[in-house]
């Protein structure tokens, strides 16, 4: 008996910690546009930093696309067409990959207006010669402590 609890306490524990993909749904009223509003979130959970993040437009009567105006840690974002994700001057996004596999941010044609911190860490595939997005807007980027905005504000162009 003492096995199976034990077994089922491990269980529950490695489960919590597991990456989980969560796709933006927003539109909750008041705070369409707000990251930390958990019924914005598919799963009714605020990203963290075990999440890989979905940034897609929806048509489900609105298009309040994400805000962050605040410290947030998540595994990845995935920015589809014709989304967008904003960080304001008063916020920072910390992706970390030391415990599990990230490709950090990646742009699939959506908009990243960037005017606050993003800060990335612990990125195997990060290569200045290939960034994995482009943005807009006065922010930093900053990997593995060197500031690396202007390889991504310039990614892909001559």
């Amino acid at each position: 008996m003492k096995t199976f609890i034990l077994s089922l306490l491990v269980l529950a524990l490695t489960s919590s910690f597991a990456q989980q993909s969560i796709t933006r749904k927003g539109g909750t009223p008041g705070h369409e546009t707000s990251w930390n509003e958990p019924r914005n979130w598919s799963n009714y959970q605020v990203p963290d930093e075990f999440s890989h993040v979905v940034i897609q437009v929806l048509n489900t009567g609105h298009f309040a696309q994400p805000v962050i105006d605040q410290e947030v840690e998540v595994a990845s974002i995935e920015i589809q067409a014709g989304a967008s994700l904003t960080v304001t001057v008063t916020g920072s996004v910390l992706i970390d990959g030391e415990n599990q596999y990230t490709e950090g941010i990646v742009n699939l044609g959506g908009n990243l207006l960037n005017d606050g911190l993003i800060t990335m860490l612990n990125m195997e595939d990060f290569s200045a010669e290939r960034p994995q997005f482009s943005m807009k807007g006065s922010g930093l980027v900053v990997l593995d402590n060197t500031d690396v905005t202007s390889e991504v504000l310039f990614a892909g162009k001559p």
